[in-house]
């Protein structure tokens, strides 16, 4: 797994002897000025700044659903990135997720007037940090969630308010590949339950209250609207759309299994040996299953999405928006 860099504030480069400073370099949307101040987050030995910008912003979900105690979390912002709804789900439930575009993209959440990207950096073990990649489906290249990493500005202090001047740090996040986003000619909302999430981790780590104000402003996918016809159609979909991805999922089935079981026996190997498993072990083996069983999921996915837009829509109405059926 990708390992971070220390989490601190970039210096400027040693100026040439007898020669005057070079300018510090300047990377977009930070401030060249806060690139002299003192380290903003020192991890320890072992440690990864991982920045949460969705629903792992939530205790219940890092701490009660993942298990992820994080040693520190502080407010942060992400001035290149824009908070999007862009990853796909499944139709009439959780249609969308969420991950991080640059400025711009069309499928950024409010549009080209989105604010940039709030949230809060963990300092997290190792363990953790691969529990997080683990149970957020990490592993198989160019679909799904990928590692990737971004330049943060921490709040003043640690604390909230959105005011800035905490340092410049970096740490590692997730990223939703190209494969796994919506189609920009989709409109995809997060459901209600899952958009709550997200504005109760930002209320919990009292992120800026602007941006608060603009989670709170989004629109939800409500799943049972008024009339209840409306309500009855959504879950017909949710129903047809479950088993077209049931169907196109069939075979990534057994993968996931046995990447299971062999995940658990190189674990129980690698804990009687005192160490990690080596090449070729049960370990790596599972891995490799997982993600050929992740590539197949991404397939059904799309496959279901595919269904959706031709026919399931046109019947049921929007699994993504708040669109009913046609009359």
């Amino acid at each position: 797994m990708q390992q971070s860099r220390l989490a601190t504030a970039a210096r400027p480069a040693a100026p040439a002897a007898g020669g005057p400073a070079p300018p510090p370099p300047r990377r977009a949307g930070v401030d060249a000025a806060q690139r002299s101040a003192p380290p903003a987050l020192e991890l320890l030995p072992g440690e990864t700044a991982y920045f949460a910008y969705g629903s792992n912003m939530s205790p219940s979900v890092l701490t009660g659903r993942r298990r992820v105690r994080p040693r520190v979390s502080l407010p942060a912002v992400a001035p290149a990135q824009r908070l999007s709804f862009g990853m796909i789900g499944l139709p009439f439930s959780e249609p969308a997720f969420a991950t991080l575009l640059p400025p711009g993209h069309a499928l950024a959440a409010g549009g080209a007037g989105a604010p940039e990207a709030h949230g809060v950096v963990h300092a997290v073990s190792g363990e953790e940090w691969s529990q997080i990649c683990r149970t957020e489906g990490v592993g198989a290249r160019g679909v799904g969630y990928q590692v990737i990493e971004v330049e943060l500005e921490l709040y003043a202090s640690g604390g909230g308010g959105g005011g800035r001047g905490g340092g410049v740090v970096r740490a590692l996040t997730l990223q939703g590949a190209e494969a796994s986003l919506h189609s920009s000619g989709r409109r995809a909302l997060p459901s209600r339950r899952y958009l709550d999430l997200l504005r109760s981790g930002a209320a919990h780590h009292g992120l800026d209250p602007e941006y608060r104000a603009w989670l709170d402003s989004l629109e939800a996918y409500e799943a049972a609207r008024a009339p209840a016809s409306y309500g009855l159609a959504r879950a017909a979909g949710a129903l047809a759309s479950g088993a077209v991805m049931l169907a196109s999922a069939a075979p990534a089935l057994p993968l996931v299994a046995a990447s299971q079981l062999l995940n658990s026996a190189g674990a129980a190997a690698a804990a009687a040996n005192g160490g990690g498993a080596g090449p070729g072990s049960e370990g790596q083996q599972g891995g490799a299953l997982a993600a050929a069983s992740a590539q197949l999921g991404a397939a059904a996915m799309r496959a279901t999405w595919a269904a959706h837009d031709s026919l399931l829509s046109g019947l049921f109405g929007s699994g993504c928006s708040n669109v009913g059926p046609r009359p």
